[in-house]
């Protein structure tokens, strides 16, 4: 997606603003635009290098040969563009590389940090670094087949919200391979992923069981829960979404019972050794888990019990709740990476 500073920019330079991105072409090179939480992105197409019929032999210590080119682009940028200052590319220790390969080497991302002033180092990459890379680019071939483009040739933004050029009969046959993805992915039920936050949830549950022990209750054990769940479920191959959402809301209301069932059965387990400590030297006391499993049921017979113990779920619901409202909020959404493959309408 894009704000109204870049998108100013982009009207200013005759680019396509569609669907969250801003493309077309600069200093002899087919570029797009996006941005995210913290940074600018340009994408450039290098031009389609990669052959996937084609059996490329591996040397070591050398780039596979459809990256060489991107690599080559890569290094040119990072030779003139190395100003922090000027042109502002991401500096180390933020998360994300200045300067990245992506699709198989037929685009390189370059990102800017973004703070007030970007669209000032934008400018002056854009001046001075773009046209010393339109050498090295051929953006007038079609990603997917590497033929040269033809007049029906159509943009197409890619699941990392670079645009690139394509044949219609290639686009076309992209968009049925991803809509049979998509299908296929409905089919299958994420019991393994389910089965990774209920363990996560499990091991959060322990963690809320000894904080009541000792009498407290506490959001941050409500964030710990949810970010268990969250790590099991991711482990196990889960997706973000909304089957993820519900599976963490699920998990954290599921550990927070199990969690007050526990100081339960530890408080039962506590009485049963005072009353253990306090028999007479004939007095012969019942094992212990027959004590619980005949006296737990009992507790929930008695309507005093019962209040407190929902009082104790709701208001350990309410914590935890607000411990963990941010994650929760952020597994419902798709991140940036994401972003659905689609055949866009401005020209090439």
């Amino acid at each position: 997606m894009i704000a109204s500073g870049l998108k100013n920019y982009a009207s200013e330079m005759n680019l396509t603003i569609e669907s969250g991105v801003a493309y077309g072409w600069l200093e002899n090179c087919f570029v797009s635009f996006s941005e995210g939480a913290g940074y600018k992105r340009l994408s450039i197409y290098i031009g389609c290098h990669h052959a996937p019929d084609e059996e490329q032999p591996v040397i070591e210590g050398q780039l596979p040969a459809h990256f060489q080119a991107a690599d080559r682009v890569a290094d040119l940028i990072l030779e003139k563009a190395g100003d922090p200052k000027k042109y502002r590319l991401m500096p180390r220790g933020k998360g994300m590389n200045a300067v990245v390969l992506a699709q198989g080497g037929s685009v390189v991302h370059v990102n800017f940090f973004d703070n007030p002033g970007t669209l000032k180092c934008i400018r002056a990459f854009v001046a001075d670094v773009l046209p010393l890379v339109a050498p090295l680019t051929t953006p007038h071939v079609c990603e997917k087949c590497g033929e040269d483009l033809d007049s029906a040739s159509q943009p197409i933004r890619l699941s990392d919200c670079a645009v690139v050029p394509m044949h219609s009969h290639c686009s076309d046959s992209l968009s049925q391979a991803m809509e049979q993805i998509a299908i296929n992915e409905k089919k299958v039920f994420p019991l393994l992923p389910i089965l990774g936050a209920l363990i996560g949830a499990l091991i959060g549950a322990a963690a809320w069981t000894l904080l009541g022990i000792a009498g407290y209750m506490a959001s941050l054990v409500g964030l710990l829960i949810a970010f268990l769940a969250s790590k099991g479920y991711d482990l196990l191959g889960g997706k973000p979404g909304i089957m993820k959402l519900i599976t963490l809301i699920i998990c954290v209301v599921l550990a927070v019972v199990i969690g007050n069932l526990g100081v339960t059965v530890y408080t039962l387990h506590d009485f049963y050794q005072q009353e253990v400590a306090a028999l007479q030297p004939w007095e012969e006391a019942v094992p212990e888990t027959e004590f619980i499993q005949e006296v737990f049921p009992m507790l929930f017979e008695d309507s005093e019990y019962v209040g407190s113990f929902i009082k104790d779920n709701l208001l350990g619901l309410l914590f935890a709740g607000l411990g963990c409202f941010g994650m929760l909020r952020m597994a419902g959404k798709k991140p940036e990476d994401e972003v659905k493959i689609r055949i866009l309408n401005g020209r090439v």
